[in-house]
């Protein structure tokens, strides 16, 4: 007869439901993406592919309480990741994460068509900054594949790192009043057809973003998008989208029905 402890019991209880936290880790990614996940939450999850038997949450908090942030972690050496256990390998694979973002967005036009709004909205996502507003622009060939992205605007950086604030500093903080909308007086209209011109292209989606709150836009926001799209239309070029970046979604003005800004398509 095989005996087994009570301690045994406990320890294959608590593989089995550490087991069960990384698939539901991966399916929620699989189901919406990296919306709502923190930075913490993140690197839990690129430690799966290098961290075969660790609690990779409680490590994952430690790496970013070490180095600041979850890019610095990305771009840390070797050495500095040995004292927590990792080898060359998992540096390996964080370099390659952030090098082959950067291929996978400068990708060649037949491998890179941006023919869906949900492609548009992950291009202008990967773009944004979150501490600062900032205005992009994207510039297509006619088949929508990417000519460049051009930064038109960048405001000034907010130290604060809210992802360590309490639930009550976040929202006092997030509720100061320079953060109530995108300021539109900084939108250069002649920067953005400059932009638009210097690209050669006839097709273009530009975006601002709103920091810490949603991407539902303000009125003068919403007037300042149809003057762009005018503006842009007497020149011959085609506003093919406008996307508002919010703190953890996007939106999108083509055949949106609630703005009256784009012509409606039959």
């Amino acid at each position: 007869m095989i005996s087994m402890s009570k301690n045994d019991g406990v320890s294959s209880i608590n593989k089995n439901v550490h087991m069960g936290h990384r698939k539901r880790v991966r399916e929620r990614f699989l189901q919406t993406g990296l919306y709502g996940f923190d930075e913490h939450q993140i690197l839990e999850m690129i430690l799966f592919y290098c961290v075969p038997r660790r609690d990779t949450n409680v490590l994952a908090h430690r790496l970013i309480d070490r180095f600041g942030s979850l890019s610095a972690v990305l771009d840390a050496e070797a050495d500095e990741l040995k004292p927590f256990g990792l080898s060359e390998n998992a540096a390996v694979l964080f370099r390659m994460i952030p090098a082959s973002t950067d291929l996978y967005f400068s990708a060649p036009p037949s491998e890179m068509i941006y023919d869906s709004q949900d492609k548009v909205r992950r291009l202008f996502r990967s773009l944004f900054s979150n501490d600062r507003f900032e205005i992009y622009i994207a510039c297509f060939r006619n088949d929508m594949s990417l000519i460049t992205t051009k930064l038109i605007y960048a405001g000034r950086r907010f130290s604060a790192d809210v992802n360590k604030m309490s639930r009550r500093e976040y929202a006092e903080y997030t509720s100061r009043p320079e953060f109530e909308g995108f300021p539109v007086e900084n939108f250069s209209f002649r920067s953005i057809v400059e932009a638009a011109l210097g690209c050669g292209s006839s097709n273009v989606i530009a975006a601002h973003n709103h920091l810490y709150s949603s991407p539902m836009p303000y009125s003068d926001e919403v007037e300042t998008i149809k003057k762009l799209r005018e503006l842009l239309s007497d020149l011959e070029i085609d506003l093919a989208d406008y996307v508002i970046v919010g703190d953890a979604v996007e939106m999108t003005f083509r055949n949106n029905d609630l703005y009256d800004i784009f012509p409606r398509e039959i």
